[in-house]
């Protein structure tokens, strides 16, 4: 333009773009042009209606496409897919330190009731590498703001957001403005050679709690993208609501609605659990492309099948099975058909656990019935010291729900009675029980008990845990096995403990068999009522040898870390992922 006029004296047409749709948004970067989803079909009026009454009968296709357009006279150049597809992002994209945020969004229209979804996603894409990232999250939901950026500071500013409390169907428009500092970019960090570089992998887990199979699947999601895969997670029990465990590990969450068209464009969908919702979800997969078996990995978690019965007939089904221990998949073996392709992986340690556990201090939450709370950073003597133990006392930690398989309350009195007989001073930690089991607990202990067991040492499950082994002494798994004394499939805290260098004590069944080390690592011992009396002994003999204790402590460390690598989990995934691909 020159004197507020054109130059040119009429429109002309340009390079038109891959993909027809509405609703995407745009960047430009460089010298280059970016276009970002966007979607196909849109509400509609009725045809003859005079007030031009709107139907919501037409089917939407959001997309995750992405393009580049570097010479206006060239061709455009396809780019990295969107990990979560996104509409209603117009004016929802911005240049910062050489990435292209997208922020925001709807990401889903149900064909049949025609409700809507929306995200509090922030995208990130990196033109150099040409991957996305999980820049950040909304306060809430919102789609179409109009953003932009003043100094380090970003601004978010009207749009529609979510409908209150803290939901994903559209609520009220908005003229909220929203700002926060923009953080330093980190570097990423980058596997190299792990073999997933450009695969695309569908993760479907039964929810999002903070429990042990959610946790692994969040961790493996992490180190798959940093290892070059396109991973997107769906929970079967569409557990998308509040700052949930994907958006604390950075995972796209797309709606469960749109999990089967995903399916259909991935290498792999790894359905993680033999639970009913996770089994219900495949069934439903299945039964809508049967072509995705071929694709479908199965990851067992669970050692007693009588529970898991929806996911018995399916599992033959799947084209891979993967089993947390050599017991589970045994369990399995005796009472359904497996698929052809069968691995046993056990779980691994995630790297940052591993640095967590070479720390001094660490975050502890001080109240033992709060879940919700800041925790402060301690040092070991600072902890025992809030949870009421001496320096010479010997802290033996439980964790884990509190379940009659899981044995917390027999060990409870098998510690009350070594205590009372031997004059040890022997103290008991229990850590992840919820506020109803704690209050009974509590209510129902003997004196004995109540000797090694206060309520300053029976916490509600936390997010902040690993300062719990760094205060203990010991760590024992009691688990009994829900049915037939099949123990624990794995139990990942038994690791996790050894990483801390704590000697593990636990009972001769299940995963917890193939992880100690008898003698070594730690001691087992046998399941049921007869098990205890020699726990009884065992717990004894490092009371009395603390020097005995710590060595098989380090050594449980030792190979803990030599075993469990994380590194060495991926590479078997990638060659178990070879056998379908």
């Amino acid at each position: 333009m020159s004197g507020g006029r054109t130059d040119e004296a009429g429109w002309r047409a340009e390079q038109p773009i891959p993909v027809a749709g509405m609703h995407g948004s745009s960047a430009v970067l460089g010298d280059s042009l970016y276009v970002f989803g966007g979607q196909q079909g849109d509400f509609q009026a009725i045809p003859g209606d005079p007030d031009c009454t709107c139907t919501g009968r037409t089917p939407e296709t959001y997309l995750s496409s992405a393009f580049r357009l570097s010479d206006p006279s060239g061709p455009w150049t396809r780019v990295a897919d969107l990990p979560i597809a996104v509409s209603h992002a117009d004016f929802s994209t911005i240049v910062v330190d050489g990435r292209i945020l997208l922020i925001g969004g709807q990401v889903y229209k149900d064909p049949e009731q025609f409700y809507l979804r929306l995200t509090d996603a922030i995208q990130a894409y990196d033109p150099l590498a040409d991957r996305w990232s999980m820049f950040g999250y909304l306060p809430h939901k919102l789609k179409i703001p109009v953003v932009g950026r003043l100094g380090d500071r970003l601004f978010v500013v009207a749009g529609q957001r979510g409908a209150l409390p803290d939901g994903d169907r559209p609520g009220e428009i908005t003229r909220e403005m929203l700002t926060t500092t923009l953080p330093a970019s980190p570097a990423a960090r980058v596997r190299e050679g792990a073999g997933f570089a450009g695969r695309k992998i569908l993760l479907v887990s039964h929810d999002l709690s903070r429990s042990g199979a959610p946790l692994l699947l969040l961790e493996t999601a992490q180190a798959l993208m940093e290892s070059g895969a396109t991973v997107r997670l769906a929970t079967a029990s569409d557990d998308v609501r509040g700052w949930n465990l994907a958006s604390q590990f950075g995972i796209p969450l797309i709606p469960i609605e749109s999990a089967i068209a995903v399916a259909a464009a991935s290498d792999a969908i790894i359905a993680n659990t033999a639970s009913d919702p996770t089994a219900a979800w495949v069934r439903k997969c299945l039964a809508a492309n049967p072509f995705l078996a071929q694709r479908l990995v199965w990851w067992v978690h669970e050692i007693d099948i009588e529970n898991f019965k929806q996911a018995a007939d399916l599992l033959q089904l799947a084209a891979l099975a993967i089993f947390d221990s050599n017991a589970a998949r045994a369990a399995w073996q005796e009472a359904v058909a497996l698929p052809p392709k069968v691995r046993v992986m056990h779980p691994p340690l995630s790297d940052d656990f591993v640095e967590t556990a070479s720390r001094a201090s660490l975050p502890f939450p001080m109240k033992p019935q709060t879940r919700t709370q800041r925790p402060v950073e301690l040092a070991r003597d600072d902890i025992r010291r809030r949870l009421g133990v001496s320096k010479d006392d010997f802290l033996l930690l439980s964790l884990g729900s509190l379940e009659p398989g899981k044995g917390q309350r027999m060990l409870i009195r098998t510690i009350a009675r070594l205590a009372a007989e031997s004059g040890l001073p022997i103290r008991l930690l229990l850590v992840g029980l919820n506020r109803s089991d704690r209050a009974a607990l509590l209510e129902d202990l003997t004196s004995d008990e109540k000797a090694v067991l206060s309520p300053a040492r029976t916490y509600l499950r936390q997010s902040a845990f690993a300062s719990f082994y760094l205060a203990s002494d010991a760590f024992i798994m009691n688990s009994q096995g829900a049915t037939k004394g099949r123990g624990e499939t794995f139990g990942r805290v038994t690791t996790e403990a050894m990483a801390f260098g704590l000697p593990v004590l636990g009972t001769s069944a299940g995963g917890t068999a193939e992880i100690i080390v008898d003698g070594v690592t730690g001691y087992q011992y046998p399941t049921g009522e007869d098990g205890q009396a020699v726990l009884q002994r065992q717990v004894e003999i490092l009371v009395r040898d603390r020097l005995l204790a710590n060595r098989l402590g380090q050594a449980g460390r030792q190979s803990a870390l030599a075993r469990f690598q994380q590194g060495k989990h991926l590479s078997d995934l990638a060659e178990a992922l070879e056998l379908i691909w």
